[in-house]
């Protein structure tokens, strides 16, 4: 008997929060996690706060709580309770295989693993989709640090793609860019993209516990982009140190443009004979609350 599709993953958050999403939308009945964190920030070994590269993680990944909060906002805590949980040291394991093709699902969906392998994709009949924090095929592999660093803002975003034997490389079904704002890090920009690419895997990508035979997935043309896997990174070790730098830059303008519109706002209302009125009553504390203006 075919069940319905499954989902790989480990039980960070966001992967939390995408396996519910996907339960709720009936597109998955099943969950198999594999041990470990999709991103871990070292907070316990002795004397970390001595070391530099507890502050470059906490700038890029962290306040991890407050983001979770703000963006996805709930169901990232627990499984649901009614989801079949399965868990493996490897999601490549003899294990994780047997259970996969005893489940004998209609779709399988990844998100956060380490890379599926041949052994897997050739024993199980069908489709595998993969959801890649990044726009391939222009960054496979880190899609965000890596555009970060290029200040490539307008290739930030995540794709679906059918997964293969590559790394972000299957023809690609679906992707979008996403929008930085001036309290984002790289933890926070991933879970944009999460929660984007789940709002469309349930709103049409996937019908009938399978994905919608409407939509033809584009083969990608690999020339076009970098493959920012963990070598290429260590390589261009100057990519990891300047990207903190250039998403803070970037903040800053987006505040800036942010207040500049605000004071052009102000200023056109006070043109208009619209400015708020003289101090003492109510209404006066309340615009002088909203619009953060002292008349003179």
């Amino acid at each position: 008997m075919e069940e319905k599709g499954i989902f790989l993953c480990r039980s960070s958050p966001f992967q939390i929060y995408s396996a519910n999403k996907l339960f709720k939308a009936g597109i998955i009945s099943s969950v198999i996690f594999e041990d470990g964190k999709s991103i871990l920030i070292d907070n316990k070994s002795k004397n970390i706060k001595l070391n530099p590269k507890y502050y470059y993680q906490q700038f890029l990944w962290g306040d991890q709580n407050f983001h979770n909060e703000r963006i996805l906002k709930s169901n990232y805590k627990i499984f649901h309770k009614e989801i079949n949980l399965y868990n493996v040291k490897n999601i490549n394991s003899k294990d994780a295989l047997c259970k996969i093709k005893e489940l004998n699902p209609s779709i399988i969906i990844v998100h956060g693993t380490r890379i599926i392998k041949d052994e897997i994709l050739e024993n199980v009949r069908c489709d595998f989709i993969n959801i890649h924090w990044g726009l391939s095929p222009y960054y496979r592999g880190d899609g965000i640090i890596t555009p970060i660093y290029f200040k490539n803002w307008e290739k930030i975003g995540f794709t679906i793609h059918k997964l293969d034997n590559g790394i972000d490389s299957g023809d690609i079904v679906c992707r979008e860019k996403i929008e930085i704002d001036e309290r984002d890090n790289c933890y926070s920009i991933g879970l944009k993209m999460t929660k984007k690419a789940i709002e469309y895997l349930s709103n049409g990508l996937i019908i009938n516990n399978k994905l919608n035979s409407n939509i033809i997935p584009s083969k990608q043309d690999l020339s076009k982009g970098i493959l920012a896997n963990s070598a290429f990174l260590n390589k261009n070790f100057h990519i990891k140190l300047f990207s903190p730098i250039n998403l803070f830059i970037k903040k800053l303008q987006i505040k800036f443009l942010r207040e500049s519109k605000t004071i052009l706002k102000l200023t056109f209302m006070i043109i208009l004979d619209q400015s708020p009125p003289v101090f003492g009553s109510k209404n006066a504390c309340i615009q002088k609350a909203n619009y953060s203006f002292v008349p003179k």
